[in-house]
């Protein structure tokens, strides 16, 4: 790494770092909600369009430096809204701040860590740890044998599949060995996945898959662009920056601006408005339809059809990501 990439990116933390405490001023010491925003949002976007000042040599450095800037700036807009809707006989920042610093330094999720050094609960994290294990040792072995006996390179759609495979395992296993290891160490931490692959819709699939993610997005973006009064809206509008989100972390990471993130997302909006929209049709004309959907055959069809609705568009997905990890080309 030359000194002027090593500079870019200690510029990138130390704004990030100057931020936190900068957003915090604007939150606390505005008054009135159109001055907070004056100040506020040109300062999340400043610090969005910083780490693109990053070289184009090393995408794995600028994807870990754009999800650093990214959910750093989820965090600041957490708090603005939050602090926002607090009365105004309780806006009491320096109170704020403190109950809102384990959201900070954890993760975007209030309760991802709610006390530290307590006893640990159940099997103190060992289960998480040990299943983050299995996961890494699945897929590094399944990338080892694929590389070593070069099944990609069979055709693009089974180079898809594997490195689907392969980032699902290593992605995973990862997760679970942090949240593992924070739980042996006493923390109260909420996993990231509940089982998505047993969701028998698109939309419980996205519930369970990066469930601090689908929180803020339920918090920040649904319920302030539809809600239950609106919900297609509230969905689109939650894919929509889903997706845009994705753009600046993984397209932009690999230099590779062509919205097929976008894309993969808004087929995933399709999916979620038609499941819900054909679950609201068979409940209305179709008497036995409160019966028959909790017969192990119709759940095994809507698991079947759950899955092919993540997996079928997902080369989409693989295409950008690929380039900022080539696990079949390093």
């Amino acid at each position: 790494m030359d000194l002027l990439t090593l500079l870019l990116v200690l510029a990138v933390l130390f704004t990030n770092i100057l931020s936190r405490f900068y957003g915090f001023w604007v939150i606390a010491r505005l008054d009135t909600h159109w001055k907070k925003g004056l100040f506020f949002w040109p300062a999340i976007l400043i610090q969005l369009l910083v780490p693109l000042s990053l070289p184009k040599e090393y995408p794995w450095l600028k994807w870990l430096l754009l999800c650093n800037t990214c959910f750093h700036v989820f965090k600041l807009i957490d708090y603005y809204y939050r602090y926002e809707s607090l009365p105004e006989k309780d806006r009491n920042f320096k109170r704020f701040f403190h109950s809102f610093e384990c959201l900070y330094t954890a993760d975007i999720r209030k309760s991802f860590v709610t006390s530290p050094l307590t006893p640990p609960a159940g099997n103190g994290g060992r289960g998480d740890f040990y299943w983050g294990l299995l996961y890494l040792a699945l897929g590094t072995t399944f990338l080892l044998l694929n590389r070593h006996s070069g099944w990609w390179r069979l055709s693009p759609q089974l180079d898809y599949l594997t490195l689907g495979a392969e980032y699902y395992f290593l992605c995973v296993g990862l997760v679970n060995l942090g949240v593992g290891i924070h739980r042996m160490m006493g923390y109260e931490v909420e996993g990231f996945f509940h089982e998505p692959a047993r969701a028998c819709s698109p939309g419980e699939f996205w519930a369970r898959w990066n469930v601090p993610v689908h929180e803020w997005l339920r918090d920040n973006v649904h319920k302030r662009f539809g809600g239950r009064r609106h919900p297609y809206r509230g969905l689109f509008a939650a894919f929509l920056f889903s997706g845009l989100f994705h753009e600046y972390i993984i397209s932009l990471a690999s230099n590779t601006l062509n919205g097929f993130m976008l894309a993969y997302f808004m087929t995933q909006f399709a999916c979620v408005a038609f499941s819900i929209s054909l679950h609201r049709f068979l409940n209305r004309y179709l008497p036995d339809y409160p019966r028959i959907r909790l017969t192990r055959p119709f759940l095994g069809v809507k698991w079947f059809l759950t899955l092919s609705c993540v997996l079928i568009p997902v080369s989409l997905f693989i295409h950008n990501f690929k380039k900022v990890f080539p696990l079949h080309t390093f």
